[in-house]
């Protein structure tokens, strides 16, 4: 015991560990990758939140955006961890851009940790993840969203359902477009290439960000079209 304090002394003092938002050093004995002042910043989605798209509300039990929304979603619910801020967003963008892999285990525990509150998941029992394109999967080196993915079927028993959709379509990067721009950004983006996997189950997509749900949309209606029964959406954040 004493040997395994004198290294952790040693390695913090040699390579002293900084906030990965803020850049600030990190006490020694402290094992999040955040300062506890930046874990303070976090804003974790907890009641009230819109039952339909998960966002944080002041009231009531659907946002304002919802309930004037024309069209229902084709899935049934969206729910998410955080709301989207600088400290989560430090994280998110180092994770897909830059290709720090290992943050999805940061990602995804904090995903496992809430998803016992969400009791509206407990009739689903598959989950899959937004698919990328071959191009972008090759720039990248791996599917942000499959990372995660498979971190919370390992924790939860939930099956992990693999590569039934893929992405066909090269769209664009999301983060310029309006709602209506991402909408048609990713019309007819998915085909499902394994539908009897998919077909009578209830499935939760699991995805980094949620933003004006258009993504989560246009898959959720590909997955429903090829017999998927009930379709939810899990994300790390909500924009």
């Amino acid at each position: 015991m004493f040997l395994k304090e004198v290294k952790e002394t040693l390695l913090h003092f040699l390579f002293p560990p900084v906030c990965f938002s803020c850049e600030m050093d990190i006490p020694q004995g402290q094992k999040d990758i955040l300062c506890a002042k930046c874990l303070s910043n976090l804003i974790y989605i907890n009641p009230l939140y819109c039952k339909i798209c998960g966002i944080k509300i002041d009231g009531g039990d659907v946002c304002y955006h919802c309930r004037k929304r024309d069209k229902k979603y084709k899935f049934e619910f969206s729910r998410s961890v955080f709301m989207y801020n600088k400290e989560i967003s430090s994280i998110i963008i180092a994770y897909k851009y830059e290709k720090k892999d290992w943050l999805s285990k940061w990602i995804s525990r904090k995903m496992i940790d809430k998803f016992k509150d969400y009791e509206e998941f407990k009739d689903y029992n598959f989950i899959t993840y937004v698919p990328i394109s071959k191009k972008k999967l090759r720039k990248r080196g791996f599917n942000q969203s499959e990372l995660i993915a498979r971190d919370i079927s390992n924790e939860t028993g939930l099956s992990l359902i693999k590569d039934a959709v893929i992405k066909i379509k090269e769209s664009k990067s999301q983060v310029d477009l309006n709602a209506k721009e991402r909408e048609e950004n990713v019309k007819d983006s998915f085909k499902v290439i394994k539908p009897e996997i998919i077909q009578d189950r209830n499935i939760i997509i699991i995805d980094d960000v949620a933003t004006t749900m258009s993504t989560l949309n246009e898959l959720a209606g590909v997955l429903k079209e090829f017999g998927a029964q009930k379709i939810a959406c899990y994300t790390a954040a909500r924009e």
